[in-house]
């Protein structure tokens, strides 16, 4: 314990730590309750013989028709009343000459006292901690939030029969042409549709399902889309359908509000500034599909503003261990993992599963705002700010093949002018060893520079410094002269823009004088 109790009692209570009086006796099931409420939490230390504003008025013995406090008893006690039984640590310490009983009360999947209560603390509407009753949502969804467990794994008992034939025939469409040959009862079983002996899988029935089925089987599954201009709402859809049919549909809607904002020339090529990057809208939605919890009764929740942002909400918070500080470093931890295990086979999502690492990149190569996140138990919210963008970044970096980590590393520097190795690292949420290795890696390609420590030279080049480039598609060097000759403009003009270019770094030269000539740097 590395902090004392009298620290512990002067913080307050909270969601790790409960008071209990014990000057009317305190009973065994309110101990069991406590216990199994700061267990569900994050575990905890209950303190006995302290008010709830923190006076200390001691603890009677225990068994109450003893004469002295035996903690064995005690945890025995603990142990014999909770469902699976809980193994506490507990002892008594003398504050100001008073004795308070400590019971250090360890994290759980998920307990229950021996009357079949499930409890666990919460914050109240007061704002106070509170002990209160688990909601039948709740408990599921915690079971659901552990790696082995998984619900869309759940068999189920129904047959093929209870999938839409039309689903079945857009998800063929989808598969890799080497499964497509294979028979559809052999295709349902590598996908995980179905088990060996034909039962669906929930995964199975979420994917291809008939609707009356599901909202039967699964009522909570529900995607709603709406579009907003201001706080007015322009239109609403509500589905309840198979996930196939849902995708068809949202990436309809994706065709129609998305739109090309701007764009840029560079060496020849036309790059589009999309409001919403392909990349980027695919992997939130199925993030939000596949990761969310189809216990609670909420609907996975895509609202298009028409400002340039989007937001998609989905029932479930974080799954345990995952937080902003390392969610793109923490190995993928699906809350269903045959519902994404699926979603990869069909290749809606990023293979590796490093599907969040996408929605990073794809904003970050335009300049755009990073993902912005909010989070409950209850809840993820994915905001994603489309219309802010960066053209002489995106200019930088448009048609390199880059990682991840290697895009936010020149985020970082270019547009948040970070330089320190530490801050580097907690950026990309790396290692420092990690972190210089795509430093080096950028170095290679000439992009990690000394100029980079100001902010950005290059900018979006003219029509006519796009049409010099172009020149040097077909030409290895040129001189200023060749420039005059063969675009037919005068001397001082080819000049200046040589010379800008060159600035810019789009050009190197050799030479001196007359004899000077130009060409692409590698």
């Amino acid at each position: 314990m590395n902090i004392t109790v009298e620290e512990l009692i002067k913080q307050g209570e909270n969601l790790q730590v409960e008071f209990k009086s014990d000057k009317k006796h305190l009973s065994d099931e309110a101990i069991v309750a406590a216990v199994v409420c700061l267990a569900n939490r994050e575990g905890g230390y209950l303190l006995i013989g302290v008010e709830d504003n923190g006076i200390i008025t001691g603890a009677h013995p225990y068994p109450r028709h003893g004469h002295n406090i035996d903690i064995v008893q005690l945890r025995a006690m603990i142990y014999s009343k909770t469902r699976p039984h809980i193994w506490v640590e507990s002892w008594v310490e003398y504050i100001e000459n008073k004795p308070v009983i400590i019971v250090k009360v360890p994290p759980t999947s998920l307990s229950c006292t021996s009357s079949g209560k499930y409890l666990w603390r919460i914050i109240g509407g007061d704002g106070k901690p509170a002990c209160v009753p688990m909601e039948p949502y709740e408990i599921i969804s915690k079971v659901s939030d552990l790696p082995e467990k998984d619900f869309s794994a759940k068999l189920l008992p129904l047959k093929v029969d209870a999938l839409e034939a039309e689903s079945i025939r857009k998800l063929y469409a989808m598969l890799p042409d080497n499964m497509k040959t294979l028979p559809e009862r052999e295709v349902f079983q590598i996908l995980g549709i179905t088990n060996h002996t034909g039962n669906l899988t929930v995964a199975g029935l979420l994917l291809c399902g008939r609707e009356n089925i599901i909202r039967e089987v699964i009522p909570y599954h529900e995607v709603v889309f709406n579009v907003f201009k201001g706080d007015k709402l322009i239109s609403q859809d509500t589905w309840h359908k198979n996930i196939i049919s849902i995708w068809y549909y949202l990436n309809e809607k994706f065709q129609v509000y998305n739109i090309g904002i701007d764009e840029i020339i560079k060496n020849g090529n036309r790059y589009e500034i999309p409001l919403i990057d392909i990349e980027v809208w695919r992997e939130s939605l199925a993030n939000a599909i596949v990761h969310r919890s189809f216990t609670q009764p909420n609907a996975v929740s895509i609202i298009w503003y028409t400002d340039g942002r989007i937001e998609i909400q989905n029932p479930g918070g974080l799954v345990k261990g995952v937080n902003i500080n390392n969610i793109l470093s923490t190995p993928p931890t699906p809350r269903n993992p045959l519902l994404a295990e699926i979603f990869r086979k069909l290749g809606l999502v990023e293979k590796t599963g490093r599907g969040i690492d996408k929605i990073y990149k794809y904003q970050a190569i335009y300049g755009k705002p990073l993902p912005v996140w909010d989070i409950s138990d209850t809840y993820v919210k994915l905001i994603i700010i489309g219309n802010d963008y960066n053209k002489d970044f995106f200019f930088l970096i448009a048609g390199l093949e880059l990682l991840p980590e290697e895009v936010l590393l020149l985020y970082a520097r270019q547009l948040l002018h970070i330089e320190d190795e530490n801050e580097l690292s907690t950026f990309i949420q790396k290692t420092i060893p990690e972190t210089r290795y795509f430093i080096k890696r950028l170095k290679e390609q000439g992009l990690w520079k000394p100029y980079f420590n100001h902010p950005l030279q290059a900018s979006v080049i003219s029509d006519k410094e796009e049409n010099v480039l172009r020149l040097f598609k077909t030409h290895k060097e040129l001189s200023r002269k060749d420039i005059v000759s063969l675009l037919k403009m005068s001397p001082a003009t080819a000049s200046r823009i040589l010379s800008s270019l060159t600035e810019k770094g789009l050009l190197a030269r050799k030479g001196k004088g007359p004899s000077t000539k130009y060409y692409l740097p590698q």
